[in-house]
């Protein structure tokens, strides 16, 4: 903690201390944003750049998607196409005909990411025709269904084929229509519609005069299985809208901000590095993925923190009983892990491994009533400086986070074949995986992903799945306009981090006009550091380093960090973990950074708590003192 205020000479700041108000104050964990004490939308402050779907973890601990929207144009029927009508922006108008017609506002080549649940939404009034039609086709067996909205009286007229039909009037006689379909991956664009009806059983206008209408104010497309979409943080339009984020001409992302650690709000998680979970079938022990060696998978009841969970059942109390999923050769160091329910009705391990080449296995095994783990199947697997092994269970209250890194150089045959293997009974008094008690565990969330750290969720469904990068920057437009003479600054949060020896284990902010002038701060696990900060400036060309106490952190999940820094023209100062720390050498001059950005967590795996900015030197004892 900051606010114990000891010095590197033993000196002692008295009590905690209140500092002046921030220049630029970002509270991640309140979701409020301050720029010279005037509150600012998120968007006004920061420019964050991550497209793709990504999940975190919500206030009810469940695994949830971060609010996007995957259909462009969202408020304007015009950018679609208008079948046997005409549309504006929000008026759909059918065309005068004889016959039957089918009017509706189309669009085409929708992509969706992944196989998985999809909601479109449909936020519409009735003019002079009472029913709404809504449909889905090209995603797959089972998504082609029309359903039909009675908008007169609010309900579900008729719902389609592979639909989950919901209807929500509104105080203003207009209402929210939506289907929730599933596309089982095998095709992935396709074509949305909203349209209108004479009638509650098939979508039809019957001589159509060219006066009847809809007006369709907007549209979204939102991924809805697990947990279900976050609310849209910037929803300014009511409760009802929740969950409508607007587009224009492209799908849009939002940052997965309101994020929680362990039942604690966090802030906003961010993970600077793209990732593809390789297991296949992450939630889904019944598909053909997964081969069942003397075992029996049924879909257990509930859910693990809103993932689809299966109970693993051994059916031979004397075979080798397991699960096993191919996931071909594996190049460069890989973390896998997994959620599993606690189980105290029986004392049994739960074991999960890869199995590389010619009987090498590297994986965790762990008694699911204590968390306790078992030593062993350590071939190949990831070892820290100072020999602590690359492995740990997390007790998530209702359930285990187990996880494991492997390091393919450390076993032979490099890049050999890998298996996930999954042994959901085991004897705790025989480490032997084939000698087996009757028993079972209900398990999910398979994941196997590039790097020494495990990340945020990825849901495979039939094939791998990918998370993008992403980025979050100050705008260089709410920063002074003008260097300031100095500047001091403070970062709170939790990251998840390894000591794998490199000196960039992390980034927390890197404010820069040049290679040779900028100011930003890192986590160093190089030589004897195990997790050190260090904030760096360079003015010209001439730089300078403060570096805390070089075992500050110890690598782990969701590790709290915390550090304030000053810099006025020539000195540069770090406060971490109530001590302090001079650059070395002393700095020439503070940078001209006026014209540039910063950049927030460019390289980071966690959450951002609070970040703030002042134009001023709070002084040796302030930075040390203020509470974090």
């Amino acid at each position: 903690m900051l606010g114990i205020g000891l010095s590197m000479t033993g000196g002692t700041a008295q009590g905690r201390w209140s500092p002046p108000a921030a220049l630029i104050d970002l509270d991640f964990r309140q979701d409020r944003y301050l720029q010279a004490g005037a509150a600012k939308s998120f968007d006004d402050i920061f420019a964050y750049n991550g497209a793709g779907l990504r999940t975190f973890t919500s206030e009810a601990g469940t695994h949830v998607w971060a609010a996007h929207n995957l259909l462009a144009h969202s408020g304007d029927l015009a950018q679609g196409t208008a079948v046997a009508a005409s549309a504006t922006k929000t008026r759909l108008t059918a065309a005068a005909g004889t016959g039957t017609t089918v009017p509706e506002a189309r669009r085409a080549g929708v992509t969706l990411p992944d196989a998985g649940t999809y909601t479109y939404s449909a936020h519409v009034r009735q003019v002079n025709l009472r029913y709404l039609a809504m449909t889905s086709a090209g995603y797959g067996s089972g998504a082609g269904g029309v359903t039909l909205f009675d908008l007169q009286g609010g309900t579900i007229a008729t719902q389609g084929a592979g639909h989950l039909a919901l209807v929500k009037p509104l105080a203003d006689g207009s209402c929210i229509c939506s289907i929730t379909f599933t596309a089982d991956g095998s095709a992935l664009n396709g074509t949305l519609s909203a349209g209108m009806s004479d009638n509650a059983v098939s979508h039809a206008v019957t001589g159509p005069d060219g006066t009847e209408a809809l007006d369709v104010f907007a549209q979204w497309v939102c991924r809805s299985d697990l947990g279900g979409m976050a609310d849209n943080p910037d929803n300014a339009l009511g409760a009802e809208f929740a969950s409508y984020v607007p587009a224009e001409a492209a799908p849009v992302f939002k940052a997965r901000r309101n994020a929680y650690v362990h039942g604690a709000l966090e802030g906003i998680l961010i993970e600077d590095e793209a990732a593809v979970n390789i297991v296949e079938q992450s939630h889904d022990f019944a598909a053909a993925y997964w081969v069942k060696n003397n075992q029996l998978a049924v879909a257990a009841s509930g859910t693990i923190a809103g993932i689809p969970a299966w109970e693993l059942t051994d059916s031979s109390a004397t075979g080798f009983a397991h699960c096993a999923a191919g996931i071909g050769a594996i190049a460069g160091v890989h973390t896998a892990s997994c959620l599993v329910r606690k189980n105290p009705s029986q004392t049994s391990l739960f074991s999960a491994r890869l199995s590389v080449g010619s009987n090498q296995f590297c994986g965790i095994s762990f008694d699911t009533v204590t968390g306790a783990i078992k030593d062993h199947w350590n071939s190949g697997l990831a070892v820290q400086p100072d020999g602590t092994k690359m492995r740990d269970v997390i007790d998530m209250g209702t359930h285990w986070f187990a996880w494991f890194t492997y390091d393919p150089s450390l076993l032979t045959g490099l890049n050999a074949t890998a298996d996930v293997q999954v042994f959901p009974a085991h004897d705790a008094l025989n480490l032997s995986p084939g000698a087996q008690v009757t028993g079972s565990h209900v398990c999910t969330a398979f994941q196997v992903t590039a790097g020494y750290t495990p990340g945020s969720f990825i849901p495979t469904a039939g094939r791998a799945a990918s998370r993008p990068a992403e980025t979050l920057a100050i705008r260089s437009s709410v920063l002074p306009a003008t260097m300031p003479v100095a500047v001091s600054l403070a970062l709170e949060g939790c990251m998840n981090f390894a000591d794998t020896g490199s000196g960039a284990a992390a980034r927390f902010f890197d404010w820069r006009a040049d290679s040779g002038n900028h100011l930003s701060a890192g986590l160093n696990t190089a030589g004897t550091a195990t997790g050190q900060i260090q904030v760096f400036s360079a003015h010209s060309g001439a730089a300078s380093t403060a570096s805390g106490a070089a075992s500050a952190f110890a690598p782990g999940l969701n590790v709290p960090v915390s550090f304030a820094a000053r810099h006025p023209a020539a000195q540069l100062e770090l406060a971490a973990k109530g001590e302090t720390a001079a650059g070395s050498p002393a700095p020439s001059a503070l940078p001209d950074l006026a014209a540039a950005g910063i950049g927030l967590a460019p390289a980071f795996n966690g959450s951002l708590g609070r970040f703030r900015l002042w134009d001023r030197d709070l002084g040796s004892a302030g930075i040390g003192r203020i509470p974090a």
